[in-house]
């Protein structure tokens, strides 16, 4: 079995289905165009659509 990470965008509810853990999937998620963000206290994550919308 192998492990899926699952991102929903904080702001639209896109989702993106990368393969392996978070961490080993993040340079995948930068790659598609996404990203964290920090939102006042919050981190959040934006889709390559939402990232530069204020």
């Amino acid at each position: 079995m192998s492990i899926k990470t699952l991102l929903t965008c904080d702001s639209c509810g896109k989702m993106l289905e990368l393969n392996g853990p978070y961490h080993v999937a993040k340079p995948a998620m930068k790659e598609a165009g996404w990203k964290n963000v920090k939102e006042g206290d919050e981190w959040v994550i934006k889709c390559n659509e939402c990232k530069d919308k204020s």
